[in-house]
């Protein structure tokens, strides 16, 4: 019997068909992982992509509020601080020479309305930048500058 199973073994080939099925197996199974990483991969992407996109989205939200609540702090500013920006837009410059212990100065660069240009002194004295946002608004916008001097 055990003849007879040897001589069909090797007419039909089966040891090769065994063999063969081993790398098959092992070809379907690495196929599928590379799939699934594959798949994977691509959920993750799109993943990515989406949450840049929400993350740009509200990364713009946050800027348009920040800049009405910078806006606000302008329709705020107190009759000092108006003569002092004013300075500015009737000088056509973004550059400022202040008195170091101006507290005007000071106060319009924690409210991010101004920004020191640097930290060197030059004779008791600071060079202070308007801030972009506030120079295109002020450019389009002059009255909030103007003031009763009564």
């Amino acid at each position: 019997m055990e003849a007879l199973y040897k001589l069909l073994l090797d007419k039909l080939n089966f040891k090769i068909i065994i063999y063969n099925s081993r790398w098959i197996t092992f070809t379907i199974y690495i196929s599928s992982i590379i799939l699934c990483f594959n798949d994977i991969f691509t959920i993750y992407s799109q993943l990515v992509a989406i949450i840049s996109g929400v993350s740009f989205i509200l990364l713009c939200f946050k800027k348009y509020l920040n800049k009405q609540s910078l806006v606000k702090s302008l329709k705020r500013l107190s009759k000092d601080e108006k003569i002092f920006l004013k300075k500015y837009l009737d000088q056509d410059t973004k550059t400022q020479l202040c008195y170091m212990i101006n507290g005007v100065s000071r106060g319009l660069e924690q409210n991010f309305i101004i920004y020191r240009a640097s930290n060197l002194v030059i004779d008791n004295f600071i060079v202070y930048n308007i801030q972009p946002w506030a120079w295109d608004y002020l450019q389009d916008h002059p009255e909030f500058l103007n003031y009763d001097p009564s």
